[in-house]
């Protein structure tokens, strides 16, 4: 992961002028497990690391090694922090989005918030239980 200036690719955005930075994605070549997150975090984008937040360090060092020698990938919805009305957070996503390149390999796709529970087909609201397994094509 880094953390840059935001690209060129951000206008249009409605987040474009909403903080400096964006976390880009590991992209990581055959991995079977993609974590994805809804947005960076501060912390994940001040220290250019997707694991530094505590929840994602809880993940990392409790879950995670659960799954053994499986490769893992990361990926965040959105790739700035920024914020903003439910209409522009949809349409930050979007924008976003256009960029996914979800490896093939891919055989588990773990959705960690509501957006990206949205993005692989959940229908329900995260303040329902949400372990559902979905069919992510």
């Amino acid at each position: 992961m880094s953390a840059e200036n935001k690209p060129h690719g951000c206008h249009g955005c409605p987040f474009a002028n909403k903080g400096r930075k964006i976390l880009y994605d590991d992209n990581v070549f055959g991995s079977e497990v993609t974590i994805i997150f809804d947005k960076p975090e501060g912390e994940n984008i001040a220290k250019a690391d997707v694991w530094a937040s505590m929840g994602r360090r809880l993940l990392r060092s409790q879950y995670v090694p659960l799954l053994g020698d499986v490769v893992v990938d990361v990926m965040h919805m959105r790739r700035c922090t920024g914020t903003g009305t439910a209409s522009e957070t949809r349409e930050a996503t979007e924008h976003c989005r256009a960029y996914d390149r979800i490896p093939k390999s891919t055989r588990v796709v773990i959705a960690a918030g509501d957006d990206a529970w949205a993005y692989v087909g959940g229908q329900k609201p995260r303040s329902d239980w949400s372990g559902f397994p979905t069919k992510v094509s």
